[in-house]
């Protein structure tokens, strides 16, 4: 027969030691969504997962909520999601409910951070402050930079790629004018 490790050290110091905690059934576990449905992070759910027809580009955590480390996470995702607007679209999944997404995403621990877009998903293996998981998914997005310095380039700029279906896949070309030397991360 073998013995209990907690049993075992009741009997060599007391009662005073530590004592076990009754197992956790699942059925005990919150499932609720971490997020309220007015934050600025979008819980994803089976109906509504960025597929290969997403027109933005996603940064996902795959979380439970009954885990430490994802509560810890919540401000900085937060925080993450109003930072991204406008850029990049900052999503939650809640596995204890959505357990098929889960799943097809290969989740294994919590929290999972994925970005995905045109349907492939690529895991965050990083940091989990704002400034590591911010600079990461700016990384991510689908940037074709012309560096035009003199004026007849940007003329040819619009008058030509800006307007080629080929190079402005959403119909769309942003033209951002700066003093600086240095290309933000956001361009590169």
């Amino acid at each position: 027969r073998q013995r209990d490790p907690f049993e075992m050290f009741n009997t060599m110091f007391g009662d005073e030691g530590g004592q076990q905690q009754p197992p956790v059934g699942e059925g005990d576990r919150p499932k609720d969504n971490l997020f309220a449905k007015d934050s600025s992070v979008t819980n994803l759910r089976n109906t509504k997962f960025p597929g290969t027809d997403a027109k933005h580009v996603w940064i996902i955590e795959f979380y439970a909520p009954w885990c430490g480390h994802c509560r810890q996470l919540k401000p900085v995702w937060e925080r993450l999601a109003l930072e991204l607007k406008g850029f990049i679209k900052v999503g939650a999944v809640n596995c204890e409910i959505e357990k098929q997404i889960c799943g097809m995403e290969g989740i294994s621990s919590f929290p999972t951070i994925k970005v995905k877009k045109s349907g492939i998903s690529t895991p965050y293996e990083g940091n989990r402050d704002l400034g590591a998981l911010k600079a990461w998914a700016l990384e991510q997005l689908p940037i074709q930079v012309a560096n035009l310095r003199k004026p007849e380039s940007l003329d040819h700029f619009l008058a030509g790629e800006c307007v080629n279906p080929r190079h402005a896949k959403d119909g769309a070309c942003v033209v951002f004018f700066s003093d600086q030397t240095e290309t933000p991360a956001w361009l590169k």
